[in-house]
């Protein structure tokens, strides 16, 4: 444990393998507020948000006076509020949107309608009136909501010619937050356009050979759970690039359910239970920083513990929801390939599948109605997230990423893939034939062993191989030979397809 030093200013990965260390993960925090990008917010008043809250917990808040503005409404911002409050401060919540579309956690909105904080919408921040140095007030444009975004939220519109001026003592700027460019300054690290590492989502793994990455600084702002799923990952990943199981991992895979547990599974689904609520500290009585959320008591915690419904095992509620059918749930039977790293090493990649119910979406059928979102019990988005079938082969090819194409070529079934602008594929036969990229190789139909590779004539020596692609096409192409073979046989070649579309 290293205290009071900070990387790439008091030491750096160089130094870190000149220690002999042979796996780093980077997992910072994004822990640098966003600026409003105007003139004026360097003015006396003006605070960051993360800074203003890191001071009033180690209890050295500043002097707020008496009216502040908070620009923003995240979770940060709906901290910022509560807390100023508490500080003494009449408190306004400054939101360029309606409040029915902040971001923030309805908890946390509720909170802040408990506590009589003001939440002024409609308003975007124009300017920072400053006078003598020191913030007089914020002067803002009145907006109005306009045509969906990308989101679903209506996007903000100036309303033209209308303006609000918003006398203040202190303005606090919780807009967002950004990693450490300091920090990802790594030679050959690899950024997304988003500004975040670009890791692998199963395994951590970075451009940066040694080098694994998780948390905030990969995803931006995010929760405490989803760190620490990062952290098993990684954890196991490392573990296993040095040949160690990790602890449990040999008897944590998940077994499939037998029929009578699933149909007990079902019967509890059918039964909806509503949340024991979590007990706090009534509105009148939170003075100060007295703490707000209290504990459940055993019977509540008992009662709580009991609505789980084992999602680990089978969740498909997205299959559940969908009005259009578009979701399937496919089993595969758990297995683990181990493939070489590279050309030039013995070193091996290992990927595992021991989760037997899995769920694709298929993209033909989905109309981003928006069902299977709102009900995901992981906050996940499922038509986005879920491996996505592509039965249209020139709607395939429009595709990016996480696009799959089943079809039967000479006889074959084989499924295609989109990732990052290219097509994969893996055809059944004899052997596993896969094409990508990087490389082809022929595939043991049963073990997945590898029977022959041939480079692509691109591969640099040394270069990592990315299976990721192949792993998924395997996983998924099992499962519909398994679960849909319906779908399966039914999928044809393009100049089938062609055939049949000309009678």
């Amino acid at each position: 444990m290293r205290h009071g030093q900070r990387f790439a200013t008091d030491f750096d990965l160089e130094e870190i393998d000149e220690e002999c260390f042979r796996a780093v993960l980077l997992a910072a925090v994004a822990a640098r507020g966003r600026a409003l990008g105007m003139a004026g917010e360097d003015a006396e008043g003006v605070w960051d948000g993360l800074k203003f809250l890191r001071r009033a917990r180690l209890d050295d808040a500043p002097n707020l006076g008496r009216r502040v503005g908070i620009i923003g409404a995240g979770d940060v911002a709906m901290d910022c509020a509560r807390t100023a409050v508490r500080l003494g401060a009449e408190v306004s919540v400054i939101y360029r949107r309606q409040a029915a579309h902040s971001p923030a956690h309805p908890d946390e909105m509720r909170a802040l309608s408990d506590e009589n904080i003001a939440f002024r919408e409609l308003l975007a921040p124009n300017a920072v009136e400053v006078d003598a140095g020191k913030l007089t007030a914020l002067h803002c444009q009145v907006m109005r909501p306009g045509a969906p975004g990308a989101d679903g939220r209506p996007r903000p519109e100036a309303v033209e010619g209308r303006f609000v001026t918003v006398e203040l003592d202190s303005l606090i700027v919780a807009i967002g937050q950004d990693a450490d460019q300091a920090t990802l300054a790594i030679e050959g690290l690899e950024i997304t356009r988003g500004g975040w590492v670009d890791a692998d989502e199963q395994t951590g793994r970075t451009s940066v050979e040694g080098l694994w990455a998780g948390g905030d600084v990969v995803r931006g702002p995010s929760s405490i759970v989803s760190a620490a799923g990062d952290g098993r990952r990684i954890a196991r990943d490392i573990l296993a690039q040095f040949g160690v199981v990790a602890q449990g991992d040999e008897s944590s895979g998940h077994s499939s359910p037998d029929t009578r547990e699933l149909v007990r599974l079902m019967e509890r689904r059918a039964e909806r239970v509503k949340r024991v609520p979590t007990p706090e500290l009534p509105p009148d009585q939170r003075e100060g920083f007295a703490e707000v959320t209290h504990t459940f008591r055993d019977a509540e915690a008992r009662a709580e513990a009991v609505r789980c419904l084992d999602c680990d095992i089978v969740c498909s509620t997205c299959v559940t929801v969908c009005p259009n059918r578009a979701f399937l749930t496919y089993e595969v039977d758990p297995f683990t390939v181990s493939w070489p790293k590279s050309l030039s090493g013995s070193e091996t990649i290992e990927r595992t599948i021991d989760q037997p119910y899995q769920v694709a979406v298929i993209n033909d059928w989905c109309n981003a109605c928006g069902n299977c979102t709102e009900f995901c019990p992981t906050a996940g988005h499922p038509d986005e997230d879920k491996p996505r079938l592509v039965l249209d082969p020139k709607a395939f090819e429009t595709f990016e990423d996480n696009a799959f194409h089943p079809h039967h070529r000479q006889g074959s079934f084989e499924l295609m893939a989109r990732h990052r602008g290219v097509t994969h594929s893996l055809r059944w036969g004899e052997t596993l034939c896969y094409d990508g990229p990087q490389f082809s190789v022929e595939l043991d139909p049963s073990t997945a062993v590898i029977r022959s590779m041939k480079p692509a004539a691109t591969l640099r020596s040394g270069e990592i191989l990315d299976w990721s692609t192949c792993f998924a096409l395997l996983t998924l192409g099992r499962g519909l030979m398994r679960s849909a073979p319906g779908l399966v046989a039914t999928a044809v070649s393009d100049a089938e397809s062609g055939s049949r579309r000309g009678r």
